[in-house]
């Protein structure tokens, strides 16, 4: 797949992270929408900076094979940085 879309959101008192659209171009297994949303902790919001060890870091337009673990109506990356190959 590849990123499409990023916000970054820091909901008052809580900890920073990132919404992420992700295009799905082709599936390995299973059955995907044609794009999927991961949550990610982490992010930039005004002048603070959260870095999350361990978590994949996207960058706009780059092509990305991902293992996705579904939770409620979004995906996360299964495994962290290990769940994302980029290509």
């Amino acid at each position: 797949g590849t990123p499409t879309a990023s916000v970054t959101n820091l909901p008052s008192g809580k900890m920073i992270y990132t919404d992420l659209t992700v295009a799905v171009t082709d599936r390995l297994r299973g059955e995907l929408p044609d794009s999927v949303d991961l949550r990610m902790p982490g992010g930039a919001a005004g002048d603070l900076r959260l870095t999350v060890h361990g978590m994949p870091v996207f960058r706009a337009g780059e092509r990305v094979l991902l293992f996705l673990n579904k939770h409620e109506e979004r995906f996360t990356v299964a495994h962290g940085e290990k769940g994302k190959i980029s290509l």
